[in-house]
């Protein structure tokens, strides 16, 4: 029954969406203006005394700024425990942006510490993807605990239609932003001093190796921004921050001297600010030595293209992917191009598990983020990515990350047979929709 009224809901929501939303776009001169980190605390608290934060207001650019004790930690095991142990010592706030919070092993670990923050005083403010998160059924009574408990918990809704507040106080708006668009953003920020950003839901099968994925943290300058872009956010749906002279003071506390490693803040946010969506592909274009890349979801045909390109001029690009046993339907239609990739000089590697991380490694440069190959990534859904103009940073992702994995993965090999390659294309055009 309930996936019924989700799919009359969507119905009605892709008719509400087309005739009131159809071709808008983002791309005003205030977006292209850059705001700096210095500058980050002064626009948080415009958004907080605002008497409404609408979607266009979060399609802003973020000028170049750095990062300090930047860690690169792949596998669940190795980030949940440190996401958890700087949780638990949060003095002032805890920010939480994800697609995918559910209950398990891992959300079972994550929900009292939250809880009890929240009982102490601690401002736990939570924005989730309603859809990832599975609000109307499967966490529905975690949420409700949380909320319970002081949490302020704001969900993003992909159905329509959109509603404002948090749970428990929610509203239905008439606006229709969010229909179609899942909140892919992932972001986990205490005292506004250390922050998270990834690959990974808070889900078990993170934990347990089935998803391979990555989250660095780092704290410095470029948390400012980082900071901003959650005030807007959580603004954005519906819900409230302290105002007046210093009410944001905690939320922003002073970060002494400079970071080590330059960096800049990328964030798609639809209908057409696409920055992250560009900076990959200016990453695989520019590429001249060597390319490393690793995602779930290769699909996009520009992108596929831009890779052999690359190959071709002499590049040595490495791509990390899934194994078709646990790659599943994507997996099968990106070995539709090994051919053409292999061909062009292009290494590819078969990881036992599901890689979910999404990392490019352009010469000196890399990017870390939520941001698949796909159309729904590259196109449509709310993005968050960093990237890093910093040798060390990019060579400690080759170091624990990328060679390490090699390691364990087989080289891929183009599909054999006519039934199996003729199925393969069929999926990779069918990709291209999606």
């Amino acid at each position: 029954m309930g996936w019924l009224v989700a799919g009359i809901a969507g119905l009605v929501g892709f008719v509400w969406y087309f005739v009131l939303r159809f071709g808008q776009a983002n791309g005003t001169e205030e977006a292209r203006a850059q705001i700096g980190a210095e500058d980050a605390q002064a626009h948080a608290v415009l958004a907080a005394g605002a008497d409404r934060v609408v979607h266009a207001d979060l399609a802003r650019s973020w000028a170049p700024t750095t990062a300090d004790d930047v860690e690169v930690m792949p596998e669940g095991k190795t980030f949940y425990p440190r996401m958890l142990a700087d949780i638990t010592g949060a003095q002032s706030s805890i920010h939480i942006m994800q697609y995918g919070f559910n209950p398990g092993v891992i959300g079972d670990q994550f929900t009292p510490v939250l809880e009890q923050k929240a009982r102490e005083g601690v401002k736990v403010r939570i924005i989730l993807d309603a859809l990832g998160s599975h609000a109307w059924f499967g966490t529905k009574q975690m949420l409700t605990s949380l909320a319970a408990a002081g949490v302020e918990v704001m969900l993003h809704d992909a159905i329509p239609p959109d509603r404002s507040g948090p749970v428990g106080q929610r509203h239905w708006s008439l606006a229709a932003n969010q229909f179609g668009r899942v909140e892919h953003r992932k972001l986990v920020m205490v005292d506004g001093a250390i922050a998270y950003v990834g690959g990974a839901g808070i889900e078990d099968h993170f934990a347990d190796g089935r998803f391979h994925d990555v989250y660095i943290r780092f704290t410095g300058p470029v948390t400012r921004q980082l900071q901003a872009i959650f005030v807007d956010s959580f603004r954005y749906h519906g819900g409230t921050l302290p105002v007046g002279d210093g009410a944001l003071d905690a939320e922003f506390p002073p970060i002494a001297g400079h970071g080590k490693h330059r960096v800049t803040v990328l964030m798609n946010w639809p209908r057409g600010w696409r920055p992250y969506t560009e900076a990959a592909f200016r990453l695989v274009r520019e590429s001249t030595s060597r390319l490393e890349m690793t995602n779930p979801y290769i699909g996009d045909p520009q992108m596929i293209e831009a890779i052999i390109d690359a190959g071709r001029r002499g590049v040595a690009v490495r791509l990390l992917v899934s194994d078709e046993a646990h790659g599943g339907i994507a997996a099968a239609a990106f070995k539709h191009h090994y051919d053409a990739l292999l061909d062009a000089g292009v290494q590819v590697w078969e990881y036992p598990a599901l890689v979910h991380a999404k990392v490019i490694l352009s010469d000196d440069r890399a990017l870390v983020g939520t941001l698949n190959l796909d159309a729904w990534a590259m196109y449509r859904n709310p993005e968050l990515g960093l990237l890093f103009d910093d040798a060390s940073v990019a060579d400690q992702f080759r170091s624990v990350m990328i060679d390490p994995d090699v390691l364990v993965s087989k080289a891929g090999q183009p599909a054999i047979g006519g039934l199996r390659r003729t199925k393969n294309r069929i999926l990779a055009r069918a990709s291209y929709l999606f």
